[in-house]
């Protein structure tokens, strides 16, 4: 399903290959976040839920949905989103990273040249022409982002590449 829908951003991208060059790849990416927008994606607020088995203390917790299913609802939580854009870049060959920090978390990818760049996919904002980001905006405050949290140390970023060869591995559906 996730290759499916990256290759319809990838014919909005005119069949760039993101592999083949920085430039070429940042069109696959700005497509992924604008197919979003024109299929009027939304991001929504996770539900959390109290459970004390997963500390000694009560903590909120949440449910995550496959890429997949962000697909089919066309709306997600903030790391829903962060996987289903990773997940899309993968499948068009660039490297895939999850950037958590407290509270949130949003894609990242290296490009062919190995530049770095973040994407805020909440900003899609749910196809509101007036509150949702451009591409280019989305990135800007995703790297704002990224620089504070470096530099404040609290973050965590996922190579899922790395995790993948590790042995953790997609879910996938029956044929």
């Amino acid at each position: 399903v996730v290759k499916e829908f990256s290759a319809l951003a990838s014919k909005l991208a005119g069949g760039a290959g993101a592999s083949t060059g920085d430039e070429a790849g940042l069109q696959v990416l700005k497509a992924c976040y604008d197919l979003w927008v024109g299929n009027e994606f939304v991001y929504k607020s996770p539900v959390g839920l109290t459970d004390k088995s997963a500390s000694f203390d009560f903590q909120l917790i949440q449910n995550l949905k496959y890429p997949r299913d962000v697909i089919r609802d066309k709306s997600g939580t903030c790391i829903e989103l962060a996987i289903l854009y990773a997940s899309m870049a993968h499948t068009m060959g660039i490297k895939p990273y999850l950037v958590i920090i407290p509270g949130h978390c949003f894609p990242l990818v290296k490009l062919s040249s190995g530049k770095e760049i973040p994407v805020e996919a909440t900003g899609i904002r749910g196809g509101d022409p007036k509150g949702e980001l451009s591409f280019e905006k989305a990135v800007e405050k995703a790297m704002e982002e990224l620089k504070e949290h470096k530099e404040s140390g609290k973050i965590l970023i996922v190579d899922l590449d790395a995790a993948w060869s590790r042995g953790v591995s997609n879910p996938e559906l029956e044929e």
